[in-house]
Protein backbone atom coordinates (compact mmCIF):
# COMPACT_ATOMS: atom_id res chain seq x y z
CA UNK A 1 0.00 0.00 0.00
CA UNK A 2 1.09 3.31 -0.59
CA UNK A 3 2.02 5.58 2.19
CA UNK A 4 1.76 8.76 2.24
CA UNK A 5 4.16 11.53 3.12
CA UNK A 6 4.83 12.46 6.61
CA UNK A 7 5.95 10.85 10.04
CA UNK A 8 5.02 7.67 12.06
CA UNK A 9 5.92 5.77 14.96
CA UNK A 10 6.42 2.16 14.59
CA UNK A 11 5.92 0.15 18.09
CA UNK A 12 7.12 -3.19 18.08
CA UNK A 13 5.54 -5.89 20.94
CA UNK A 14 6.46 -9.37 21.94
CA UNK A 15 3.03 -10.69 22.73
CA UNK A 16 1.49 -7.86 25.12
CA UNK A 17 5.16 -6.66 26.16
CA UNK A 18 6.36 -3.84 24.69
CA UNK A 19 9.64 -3.65 22.58
CA UNK A 20 10.55 -0.83 21.33
CA UNK A 21 9.31 2.14 19.21
CA UNK A 22 11.14 3.88 16.27
CA UNK A 23 10.29 6.68 14.70
CA UNK A 24 10.22 6.82 10.67
CA UNK A 25 9.59 10.02 7.93
CA UNK A 26 8.16 8.88 4.82
CA UNK A 27 9.17 11.38 1.71
CA UNK A 28 7.76 11.26 -1.89
CA UNK A 29 10.97 10.36 -3.73
CA UNK A 30 11.72 12.58 -7.08
CA UNK A 31 14.16 10.88 -9.27
CA UNK A 32 17.10 13.62 -10.05
CA UNK A 33 16.56 14.74 -13.87
CA UNK A 34 20.49 14.08 -14.64
CA UNK A 35 23.48 12.72 -13.24
CA UNK A 36 26.99 14.09 -12.33
CA UNK A 37 29.63 11.31 -11.99
CA UNK A 38 33.20 12.83 -10.73
CA UNK A 39 35.98 10.14 -11.27
CA UNK A 40 40.18 10.99 -10.57
CA UNK A 41 42.66 9.09 -12.44
CA UNK A 42 44.19 7.65 -9.24
CA UNK A 43 43.27 6.99 -5.83
CA UNK A 44 46.61 8.21 -4.66
CA UNK A 45 48.54 10.94 -4.98
CA UNK A 46 51.85 12.62 -3.33
CA UNK A 47 51.85 16.15 -2.62
CA UNK A 48 52.54 18.62 -5.36
CA UNK A 49 51.17 16.23 -8.24
CA UNK A 50 48.17 17.36 -9.96
CA UNK A 51 44.90 15.54 -10.01
CA UNK A 52 43.16 14.96 -13.08
CA UNK A 53 38.98 14.92 -12.66
CA UNK A 54 36.69 13.79 -15.61
CA UNK A 55 33.38 14.83 -14.94
CA UNK A 56 30.69 13.43 -17.11
CA UNK A 57 26.80 14.35 -16.98
CA UNK A 58 24.35 12.58 -18.69
CA UNK A 59 20.27 12.23 -18.08
CA UNK A 60 19.29 8.57 -16.51
CA UNK A 61 18.69 6.95 -20.13
CA UNK A 62 22.33 7.62 -20.45
CA UNK A 63 22.42 10.18 -22.86
CA UNK A 64 24.35 13.11 -22.33
CA UNK A 65 23.49 16.56 -20.44
CA UNK A 66 25.43 19.05 -22.63
CA UNK A 67 26.51 22.74 -21.54
CA UNK A 68 25.37 21.98 -17.63
CA UNK A 69 26.95 24.97 -15.67
CA UNK A 70 28.60 23.41 -12.52
CA UNK A 71 30.03 24.83 -9.70
CA UNK A 72 33.07 23.37 -7.19
CA UNK A 73 34.90 24.79 -4.68
CA UNK A 74 38.92 24.17 -4.81
CA UNK A 75 39.83 22.98 -1.50
CA UNK A 76 43.76 22.55 -2.23
CA UNK A 77 43.71 26.61 -1.26
CA UNK A 78 45.49 27.03 2.18
CA UNK A 79 43.78 30.09 3.56
CA UNK A 80 39.87 28.87 2.67
CA UNK A 81 37.44 27.54 -0.10
CA UNK A 82 37.57 29.27 -3.71
CA UNK A 83 34.19 28.56 -5.67
CA UNK A 84 34.62 27.76 -8.95
CA UNK A 85 32.53 26.82 -11.91
CA UNK A 86 33.07 24.66 -15.03
CA UNK A 87 30.51 24.69 -18.14
CA UNK A 88 30.38 20.90 -19.55
CA UNK A 89 30.77 20.49 -23.27
CA UNK A 90 28.39 18.93 -25.85
CA UNK A 91 28.82 15.35 -24.69
CA UNK A 92 28.42 16.23 -21.01
CA UNK A 93 31.34 16.17 -20.35
CA UNK A 94 34.06 18.56 -18.52
CA UNK A 95 37.45 17.55 -16.91
CA UNK A 96 39.31 19.83 -13.77
CA UNK A 97 43.21 19.77 -12.76
CA UNK A 98 43.78 20.50 -8.91
CA UNK A 99 46.61 20.13 -6.82
CA UNK A 100 47.45 17.31 -4.53
CA UNK A 101 47.91 19.38 -1.16
CA UNK A 102 47.66 18.69 2.26
CA UNK A 103 46.18 22.05 3.69
CA UNK A 104 47.18 21.20 7.34
CA UNK A 105 50.61 22.30 7.87
CA UNK A 106 53.29 21.29 10.13
CA UNK A 107 54.82 23.28 12.47
CA UNK A 108 55.97 23.25 16.06
CA UNK A 109 52.60 25.17 16.60
CA UNK A 110 50.59 21.92 15.36
CA UNK A 111 49.45 19.58 18.00
CA UNK A 112 49.51 16.34 14.99
CA UNK A 113 51.30 16.40 11.74
CA UNK A 114 48.94 14.76 9.35
CA UNK A 115 51.22 12.45 6.59
CA UNK A 116 47.85 11.19 4.64
CA UNK A 117 44.63 13.47 3.85
CA UNK A 118 41.77 13.01 1.74
CA UNK A 119 41.17 15.58 -0.93
CA UNK A 120 37.40 15.49 -1.92
CA UNK A 121 35.82 16.96 -5.17
CA UNK A 122 31.97 17.73 -4.82
CA UNK A 123 30.58 18.79 -8.33
CA UNK A 124 27.17 20.75 -8.46
CA UNK A 125 24.95 22.59 -10.94
CA UNK A 126 24.78 26.22 -10.77
CA UNK A 127 20.87 26.07 -11.13
CA UNK A 128 19.54 26.37 -7.36
CA UNK A 129 16.85 23.92 -7.97
CA UNK A 130 18.80 21.08 -8.96
CA UNK A 131 21.01 22.05 -5.91
CA UNK A 132 19.90 18.43 -4.47
CA UNK A 133 22.40 16.82 -7.48
CA UNK A 134 25.72 15.96 -7.11
CA UNK A 135 28.79 14.46 -8.18
CA UNK A 136 31.59 13.92 -6.33
CA UNK A 137 35.10 11.59 -5.72
CA UNK A 138 37.91 11.61 -2.88
CA UNK A 139 41.69 10.73 -3.30
CA UNK A 140 44.37 10.26 -1.02
CA UNK A 141 47.12 12.65 -0.71
CA UNK A 142 50.60 11.82 1.13
CA UNK A 143 52.72 14.32 2.66
CA UNK A 144 55.61 13.12 1.39
CA UNK A 145 57.68 10.03 -0.47
CA UNK A 146 59.61 9.05 2.92
CA UNK A 147 57.39 7.52 5.57
CA UNK A 148 60.00 8.33 8.88
CA UNK A 149 59.28 6.35 12.25
CA UNK A 150 61.16 7.52 15.68
CA UNK A 151 61.34 5.52 19.09
CA UNK A 152 63.33 6.53 22.03
CA UNK A 153 63.86 4.78 25.25
CA UNK A 154 66.42 5.54 27.89
CA UNK A 155 68.70 2.65 29.47
CA UNK A 156 71.03 2.98 32.48
CA UNK A 157 71.42 6.87 31.43
CA UNK A 158 71.86 6.46 27.88
CA UNK A 159 69.35 7.97 25.37
CA UNK A 160 68.13 5.48 22.93
CA UNK A 161 67.04 6.95 19.50
CA UNK A 162 65.81 4.12 17.04
CA UNK A 163 64.39 5.73 13.99
CA UNK A 164 63.31 3.77 10.77
CA UNK A 165 62.73 4.93 6.88
CA UNK A 166 59.98 3.27 4.50
CA UNK A 167 59.94 4.39 0.59
CA UNK A 168 56.04 4.90 0.07
CA UNK A 169 54.75 3.36 -3.41
CA UNK A 170 51.68 4.25 -4.61
CA UNK A 171 51.23 1.55 -7.36
CA UNK A 172 49.13 -0.60 -5.08
CA UNK A 173 46.61 1.67 -3.88
CA UNK A 174 46.59 3.29 -7.29
CA UNK A 175 45.61 -0.52 -8.89
CA UNK A 176 42.93 -0.96 -6.56
CA UNK A 177 39.71 -2.03 -7.88
CA UNK A 178 38.60 -1.66 -4.04
CA UNK A 179 39.02 2.28 -3.37
CA UNK A 180 37.53 2.05 0.08
CA UNK A 181 40.35 2.98 2.46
Amino acid sequence: HDVPPGYYYLTFYDGDNFLTQKAVQVQTYKKPTYDIKVEADKNAYFQGETIYYDIQTEFFDGTPMPNLQLTYNDTSIIEGYNKKEITTDSQGKASIEMPAKITHSCNDTSSYCYDVANNSLTIRPIIGEDSDIYGEDSVRVFRSHLDVKATSDTKDNTALLNISTHWIDLDKLNNETNTSY
